[in-house]
């Protein structure tokens, strides 16, 4: 499913748990799919494990919660910056430190904006490294890369 798709389903989902939505997994899917997505009993459920979902089983069947904002989403401002909590370099490598779970994210936005100016990224949970493409220009493009992260709102 497109990226796209699948955070329209995710929206729809979510609206149909803050709703009060009861029921199965199963009729979460049927749900959907009469809504226009091609989505299976097992892609609801990925998704809702993605999205935080928990089940609670009452009286009148099984309903879906969204857990409670974490500390780091309530922390997330909308802006890139908000995620990253330190940025280091060796001359040849660069280092980011994000908030747990945001290194892919941050190189994402890194590998799409400075294809010219790294080779590329690998990121982990909390730790990314950029590989500059020409590590005696590695100032010049830790200043775009800080201006990019500390100036620009996701939007």
């Amino acid at each position: 499913m497109e990226i796209a798709k699948k955070r329209k389903m995710q929206e729809v989902l979510r609206n149909l748990i803050n709703s009060g939505f009861k029921g199965t997994q199963e009729d979460l899917c049927e749900v959907l799919q009469k809504r226009g997505f091609d989505v299976t009993q097992s892609t609801v459920s990925r998704a809702l494990k993605k999205m935080g979902v928990v089940k609670s089983q009452g009286i009148e069947g099984n309903k879906y919660l969204l857990q409670p904002a974490t500390p780091f989403t309530a922390r997330f401002d909308g802006s890139l910056a908000g995620l990253v909590t330190s940025f280091r370099h060796n001359g040849s490598i660069i280092v980011l430190k994000t908030r747990p779970g945001s290194a892919m994210f941050i190189a994402g936005y890194i590998d799409h904006h400075f294809a010219a100016d790294i080779l590329g990224s690998i990121a982990g949970d909390d730790t990314l490294f950029v590989a500059p493409v020409n590590c005696r220009q590695i100032e010049e493009t830790i200043k775009k890369m800080r201006s990019f992260l500390f100036e620009e709102p996701v939007g």
